[in-house]
């Protein structure tokens, strides 16, 4: 059994229980007539992350023990990954959603090896566009 991955699944079992239980009734409230509850997506979300983190630390747990602890790969991901994450945050914070967007996308397929330039530049631009058109467009929002 690898012990890393056995210990992150059952931690992930552990905050799923502590989400279900705790933390979505104290923080969404219920709703009152028939309308559908704000509760019931978080609680599918973390019913699902119960049910596959369960599942998954019991594989662990029954695993033989011939797999390497960590490879250079999921390391090296691990970071481009977080890399992509703060610099997308930090973009959002101080430039603007849609340039924070089109970086994590841009840099993410760079990452997956990605090098067509139409591909770059097309991919971030239409998911914009489309979700500029469904929340102003089509839902009225007045996110901005």
């Amino acid at each position: 059994m690898p012990p890393g991955r056995f210990i992150a699944a059952f931690l992930l079992f552990l905050f799923s229980i502590l989400l279900l239980v705790f933390i979505i009734p104290a923080e969404i409230a219920p709703t009152d007539g028939y309308a559908v509850s704000a509760r019931l997506m978080p609680y599918l979300a973390a019913g699902g992350m119960c049910v596959l983190s369960g599942v998954e630390s019991f594989r662990q747990w029954r695993a033989p023990e011939n797999e390497s602890a960590l490879r250079l790969a999921e390391v090296r991901a691990l970071l481009v990954v977080t890399g992509v994450l703060i610099g997308g945050a930090l973009l959002f914070l101080y430039v603007h959603p849609l340039a924070a967007g089109g970086f994590a996308v841009c840099a993410l397929m760079l990452d997956l090896g990605e090098r067509r330039l139409l591909s770059l530049i097309l991919l971030p631009g239409v998911l914009m566009a489309l979700t500029y058109w469904l929340l102003y467009h089509v839902l009225g929002s007045g996110i901005a």
